[in-house]
């Protein structure tokens, strides 16, 4: 045999111990890889039907956040539009609110005029109202002076009716005493006329003079009339009683006679008259 020859088949002898020897190895093996491989199997199935349930789960859970981004993605574009109306009702309102701020301070300026008009309104109602109140307590004090003096005065006017009838009545009786003392004093003048001696006789009473005093001496105590011997003939003697209308000062006696005058002495004075210049002097009071 060749040494090729020899070669290959130890070759073969030797291939053929390595495949016995595999092949015994395999066949020893085969059980356990065959269980090892069952095992797995049924490992990847587990891991199947588990992955399986899981997709399930979560292609369902997938479904449902699905159709809750749809619900969502609706309600976010409801909620996109109402913000969009709200942003459109929010600048409306603004735009509201900045005219009723103005609106508000115009009417605040007008507030504090009409406060202002209000106040200067108020003082005035007090003021009038204290002037009315002082008017009406003085319109009070005069009514009530008003009906005491008229309550005065029906009394007055009553002791005034009363006094003037008496009055007229003595006016009636002094007339007619004057009438008969003119008739006397007729009747005497006529006698003394008659008999020159008479008026010395009997004492007869002065002629009716009235004059006016033009000079008054009072730390003399004389007067001076406006009588003398041209206007009435006067004498010393006479006696003369002064007044001013019809309040009576006192009497004088005449002590010395001029042509336009004459000068007499106060001889009764009533107490606390003054006699002045102009007071009526007259022989018959």
């Amino acid at each position: 045999m060749s040494p090729i020859g020899r070669v290959f088949v130890a070759l073969n002898f030797g291939l053929s111990c390595a495949f016995l020897a595999f092949t015994a190895f395999y066949l020893q093996n085969a059980d356990n890889y065959k269980k090892s491989y069952d095992m797995e199997v049924a490992a990847h199935e587990k891991d199947n039907n588990d992955h399986k349930g899981q997709i399930t789960a979560l292609t369902s859970d997938k479904r449902k956040l699905a159709g809750d981004l749809a619900l969502r993605s609706s309600t976010v574009q409801e909620l996109t539009t109402n913000l969009a109306a709200a942003k459109d009702r929010n600048n409306d309102l603004s735009q509201q609110v900045n005219a009723l701020d103005s609106s508000y301070k115009a009417l605040a300026s007008t507030t504090t005029q009409i406060n202002s008009t209000l106040k200067d309104q108020s003082d005035l109602i007090i003021e009038r109202t204290d002037k009315w109140l002082a008017a009406e307590k003085v319109r009070g004090t005069a009514v009530t002076e008003r009906d005491a003096v008229q309550a005065a005065l029906a009394t007055v006017t009553g002791q005034l009716e009363r006094v003037k009838d008496s009055n007229d009545a003595l006016l009636m009786e002094g007339k007619m005493a004057e009438e008969k003392i003119a008739k006397l004093e007729t009747t005497l003048e006529l006698a003394i006329i008659k008999v020159p001696d008479l008026a010395k006789i009997i004492g007869a009473p002065l002629p009716f003079v009235n004059g006016k005093v033009v000079n008054v001496n009072a730390e003399l105590g004389t007067v001076v009339l406006n009588l003398g011997e041209n206007q009435a003939k006067v004498s010393n003697g006479w006696t003369f009683s002064l007044y001013q209308g019809k309040k009576y000062k006192g009497e004088c006696q005449v002590f010395d006679v001029t042509k336009n005058a004459c000068v007499a002495r106060v001889t009764n004075k009533v107490p606390g008259a003054v006699i002045v210049n102009g007071d009526s002097a007259t022989t018959r009071f």
